[in-house]
Parts: C-alpha cells; structure tokens; sequence
C-alpha cells in the first residue's frame, strides 16, 4: 500500500511540475478606422495572436496594417476588454504610438473555430478618444 501511494504521490507531482501549454488562437483581422470630426478613415489587417494568460485573460500580439505603415498592435484582455498599444514601425507615421479600447464577441463555428467581433476607440493618449474601430476575424484555435 505504501509504495502505491508512494507511485501515486510521485506521478501527482510530476504531473504539477509540468508547465500548462498556454490556449493559443490565431485571428486574422479585416477593419476599419475613422476620426471623429473628420473625414479621415480607412481599412486596415490585423493579423493576430491570442494567448491564454496564466489564471485570467489574454495577451494579443499581432501585426497591423493600415496606408500609413506597418506596426504593432499589442495588449491584454479581459473579461471581453481590451486596452491595447500600436507602435508605427514603417511608413508615413513610423516611430508613432497609439492607443486603442475595445469590446469583443466570440460566437464559436465548431470546437476550434470562432468568429471574433471587435469595436471601440483609439487616440493619440491613453484616452483613446480620437475616433473609432471595429474589426471582424475567424479564429483557429492552434
């Protein structure tokens, strides 16, 4: 008896020493911009790693694409809101950052595939208050 509770206690903890595979979803973004009080808009892509944090949320990494440039567009997520941070890295408007707010919609298409709605605001502060978003994706979970 000793020596199964013994097996039992080592494989517990083998298992615990283990590092957890994060959930990984890869979304590849077509949206849109505009700026309030302003004409000025445009489309954009925005192609797209979710990664599962460790107890709660998201980290979203992706590469942004819009006339002005290339960049990165990054954040954290939670609870289906997300503050993100874009950093022009090419273009008319490289070296710039952005903020970016928004709320989020899954609506699953399978077990490993989702239609991923966004919308909110960007600025050129944390604000974000300079104009409005949104973007629609399928997701793959990886």
């Amino acid at each position: 008896m000793r020596k199964k509770l013994a097996s039992i206690t080592m494989l517990l903890g083998l298992m615990l020493a283990l590092p957890v595979q994060a959930e990984i979803w890869i979304c590849d973004y077509d949206g849109s911009w505009s700026t309030f009080g302003s004409n000025n808009k445009g489309r954009f892509t925005w192609n797209v790693f979710w990664k599962g944090k460790a107890g709660v949320g998201w980290e979203i990494d992706g590469e942004y694409t819009d006339r002005y440039g290339k960049s990165l567009l990054d954040g954290n997520c939670n609870d289906h809101t997300c503050s993100l941070t874009q950093v022009y890295r090419s273009g008319e408007l490289n070296g710039k950052q952005y903020f970016w707010k928004g709320n989020y919609t899954d609506e699953a298409i399978g077990n490993a595939k989702t239609i991923n709605r966004f919308e909110g605001t960007w600025g050129a502060t944390p604000s974000a208050g300079d104009g409005l978003w949104r973007a629609v994706a399928t997701c793959i979970r990886k």
